[in-house]
Formats: C-alpha cells, structure tokens, sequence
C-alpha cells in the first residue's frame, strides 16, 4: 500500500483478494501474484516472505511473477 493510505479497503493482504476472486469466479481468471527473488525489503525475515506468497498459492493464484533489480 502506498504510504500515506490509512484506510485499506476490503482486501489488506493480495491472498485475501485472490480468496474472494476464487469464491466469487471459481477458476474463470487466470490469478498471477507478486514474488520477490530474494524476500521482501519488509518481510521480517525469509521464512515469513515464504509463507506470505504461501498463502497466496494457497488461496488459488495460478502463477507468480517477479521483478529483479
């Protein structure tokens, strides 16, 4: 989320997004979903960047797709 955005809506986490999608559309959308190539610059450690993008596959994204700097 953009800093300086308080309120997040409906959705605060991408998996509670792809959740929804998937019980609303079933399998109609292809879902891609954010990965880091390392881990996330805000993630505590690895193992928790891990789980995080766990749960998105978990909740039904087909694919993942990275950004390299």
């Amino acid at each position: 989320m953009p800093s300086g955005m308080r309120d997040p809506g409906e959705f605060r986490y991408a998996n509670e997004l792809v959740s929804f999608i998937r019980s609303e559309f079933g399998d109609h959308f292809h879902l891609e979903v954010a990965a880091y190539p390392e881990y996330h610059p805000q993630a505590p450690n690895p193992n928790q960047d891990l789980e995080n993008f766990q749960r998105k596959v978990d909740a039904g994204a087909n694919s993942a797709i990275t950004q390299y700097f």
